[in-house]
């Protein structure tokens, strides 16, 4: 994408606010404990995952807490697996939303160029995930996304689970990238009939890729890849999952992850966790760990997004 554009700033405004403002502050960083894919229980600015911070589209504002669209909520075995109580989505600026609407027509007016005539573009972009790669001396060693689809398709019909997905059928996720260089990888696997019938997932070894996603860079992630229904994988049922991303040394690299999504939940205004009923308003927000020394950490993050980034 072009320099010195409204992406190219509103990219750089949003991250510099998440960034520079302190840690679990309004604006800053927000700690949560993680559990995911049932693993064990880790901070999630230290836990070799990539860093996810979550904002959603307000629909409706209350007294005490707001209604906003919702996604990675989960907190399964098969999920990114946040505590329901920490659980945090802070409602979209207006850098995020002007990003959103200036994504949302560019895709709409050039649909065959960017591959999406055959998606569903009937609505606007209502969410953003800030996903930070990091790694380096006094952070942590690397910062990884393993192998994942976006929406989740029954393994044995092939179709879309609607219950299972807070993304909405058939329409892309799209990720604007600054900082330092990754690179994407994909592969794919294939539904057959085990020894006792029964149907499950197994790799293909013959379809993989791999793309370096560069600074002030455009990608999507077009459902159809991953639906085994569609045209080109109804063959033989294939789907094909995106990541194995590992960022080291010291390197510091940004994701802007714009999707649709269907959901929304209630959030406390006071400190943007999820809103649950018989409380009084105030979620877990987890404040630091005993051991960890959350300034050092900052100093650390501030100092690489310094050399990256400005």
């Amino acid at each position: 994408m072009p320099i010195n554009t409204l992406l190219y700033d509103y990219a750089r405004g949003v991250v510099h606010e998440i960034i520079t403002s302190p840690i679990n502050s309004k604006f800053g960083i927000k700690l949560s404990l993680d559990k995911p894919l049932n693993n064990d229980i880790d901070l999630n600015i230290l836990r070799p995952a990539v860093l996810r911070q979550y904002y959603g589209k307000e629909v409706d504002i209350q007294l005490t807490k707001s209604k906003r669209y919702t996604y990675g909520s989960g907190t399964g075995t098969t999920s990114v697996g946040m505590d329901s109580n920490n659980f945090v989505t802070r409602a979209m600026n207006k850098m995020m939303l002007d990003m959103a609407d200036h994504i949302y027509r560019m895709l709409n007016s050039n649909k065959s160029l960017f591959n999406v005539q055959d998606l569903n573009m009937s609505n606007g972009f209502n969410h953003c995930t800030i996903l930070l790669y990091y790694a380096g001396k006094g952070l942590k060693q690397h910062s990884s996304l393993g192998y994942h689809t976006d929406c989740v398709y029954s393994v044995n019909s092939g179709k879309f689970k609607e219950k299972a997905n807070s993304q909405a059928k058939n329409t892309p996720a799209v990720i604007y990238s600054i900082g330092s260089s990754r690179m994407l990888h994909y592969k794919s696997r294939k539904i057959i009939k085990n020894e006792r019938g029964r149907n499950i997932w197994v790799p293909k070894d013959d379809d993989k890729m791999t793309f370096e996603i560069g600074t002030d860079t455009l990608s999507i992630i077009n459902p159809l890849d991953e639906d085994p229904l569609s045209e080109k994988n109804k063959s033989d049922m294939t789907q094909y999952l995106h990541g194995g991303i590992n960022v080291s040394g010291e390197k510091l690299s940004v994701a802007m992850v714009y999707r649709i999504v269907s959901q929304t939940y209630m959030y406390n205004l006071s400190d943007d966790t999820l809103h649950h009923e018989n409380t009084d308003g105030q979620g877990d927000v987890v404040n630091g760990i005993l051991g960890i020394d959350l300034g050092r950490f900052h100093t650390k993050l501030l100092s690489l997004y310094h050399k990256t980034l400005l």
